[in-house]
């Protein structure tokens, strides 16, 4: 089955709690997996996420963590494939290790079955780089859509300028308190094998980093049922 079109659920941010609540802006219907990006930062080691729960009671698996860079940024994707229904209006609660500086987005998609496992986590961070330059592994079927999730600290009202060839571009720049910043999310649902780049820039330098995670698709299996290829 095709992954359909993902509709994009909200962001929500905390500068100093280290549990950030997001109330959804659209609903999620029952079988749609939930993809949720969080991410934080910190002078040491923060934004590690270590649980997730939502209104509808889903169990969501926990993503590779990766961390590291000038601003020590932390990234971790989430999944919940063949959810129970989200209202708009519900909530996704997500605590993290440490209180600075996290945001998270949620997106929901139909025909999700999991992560690849060849594309999970793709990570870079940097200083003093306008680029967001970021690829992922050769993809592991045809049909795979790959999530990019960037996030600023200290650089909120930097200009940004979208990597065109990807779609559903979304940008929380709520974020306040000592460490304004700004997170940004994109996704591009794959036609090949080949893999997939992730280009943005921005207008001056900040502490950045980035992550690219990508998603199987549900493929019916011989006599019924489902499988997935695995990643490479």
């Amino acid at each position: 089955m095709a992954i359909g079109t993902p509709i994009f659920l909200g962001a929500a941010h905390q500068d100093s709690a280290a549990t950030v609540v997001l109330t959804t802006g659209a609903a999620s219907a029952a079988g749609n997996s939930i993809i949720v990006l969080a991410s934080g930062s910190g002078t040491i080691s923060t934004g590690q996420v270590s649980s997730i729960t939502d209104t509808a009671g889903n169990s969501y698996t926990l993503g590779t963590s990766d961390s590291g860079g000038p601003a020590t940024h932390s990234f971790r994707q989430a999944l919940k494939s063949g959810a129970a229904a989200l209202s708009a209006g519900d909530t996704i609660t997500v605590n993290f290790d440490n209180a600075i500086n996290n945001f998270i987005m949620a997106w929901s998609v139909p025909n999700l079955l999991a992560f690849d496992a060849g594309n999970n986590n793709k990570f870079t961070t940097n200083i003093g780089s306008i680029g967001w330059t970021i690829t992922s592994a050769t993809l592991a079927q045809a049909s795979e859509i790959v999530f990019g999730w960037g996030f600023v600290d200290v650089g909120q009202a930097d200009a940004f300028t979208a990597d065109a060839s990807w779609s559903g571009a979304q940008v929380d720049t709520s974020a306040g308190g000592l460490s304004p910043g700004a997170a940004r999310t994109a996704y591009k649902i794959t036609s090949s094998t080949s893999a997939v780049t992730w280009a943005p820039t921005m207008g001056t330098s900040r502490r950045w980093g980035t992550s690219i995670t990508a998603y199987k698709e549900i493929i019916p299996a011989a006599g019924g049922g489902t499988m997935s290829m695995m990643g490479v």
